[in-house]
């Protein structure tokens, strides 16, 4: 039996004014989209923090494994009494070693000349910057050669290592507007450093100086990380915002 136009269900329909102001007016979204939007930026504060400090860490441990190995290097030398190699037009003997065994003659008439680790280490330099883009930099506050004079920067450092620090890392701009990362460790004195450093009045155990390591930082792929990590809180955050709407 069908049922007459006078019986049959309609809808319920729920009115507008029946809301509560709060809800009709929507002033909760305001609250709740000042809410979500502290909360992304501080999520994104914390990632682009996080990308930084990372880019930091690998380039502080890859500068750190360079420093150890020259330093094993400069071990090995010195254990040696240092290394004799033959003297060419191109390579010289270092006027600033004065020791009198610094210079042989071999029973064939070969010239030979010795490298001390010091020497051995400014060698090492030349070729890593040659060939990697890696600046090495053996220095003191009171060199024996002109060339290893520390900068300001280095000199601050080397002072801080006297004081007892293990090893400071830091970006700096050049001149023309690329981004170094510098790392520095110290180097202390051993008993094959007292030949030549001991009329200087450096004793065991002594800080003689240190050794920077530097290199170009990639700071365009770093900013590139943060702009993609910006735009991804951008994307979530609008997303969020369309959907508590």
């Amino acid at each position: 039996m069908s049922s007459s136009p006078a019986q049959s269900t309609k809808t319920p329909q729920v009115e507008t004014q029946a809301l509560p102001s709060l809800i009709r007016r929507r002033h909760w979204w305001w609250l709740l989209l000042l809410v979500w939007t502290a909360l992304s930026g501080l999520s994104l504060n914390h990632q682009i923090d996080s990308i930084r400090r990372q880019g930091l860490a690998l380039s502080q441990a890859s500068a750190r494994n360079v420093f150890n190995l020259v330093v094993l290097a400069r071990q090995w030398n010195a254990n040696h009494g240092g290394v004799y190699v033959p003297v060419t037009e191109k390579f010289q003997p270092n006027p600033y070693l004065k020791v009198p065994w610094r210079d042989l003659l071999t029973t064939q008439g070969q010239q030979l000349t010795l490298v001390n680790p010091a020497f051995m280490t400014r060698l090492i330099g030349e070729l890593a910057e040659k060939s990697d883009n890696l600046k090495l930099h053996i220095t003191s506050v009171n060199p024996l050669r002109p060339g290893n004079v520390a900068d300001t920067r280095e000199h601050e450092v080397l002072l801080a290592f006297e004081q007892g620090e293990k090893e400071r890392a830091w970006l700096e701009r050049t001149r023309d507007g690329a981004t170094l990362f510098r790392y520095m460790g110290p180097l202390r004195v051993e008993q094959p450093c007292l030949t030549c450093h001991a009329p200087q009045g450096y004793k065991l155990g002594d800080i003689r100086g240190g050794i920077s390591v530097s290199f170009n930082y990639d700071l365009a792929a770093e900013n590139g990380r943060i702009r993609q990590m910006t735009l991804l809180h951008l994307l979530i955050f609008l997303l969020v915002a369309g959907l508590g709407w």
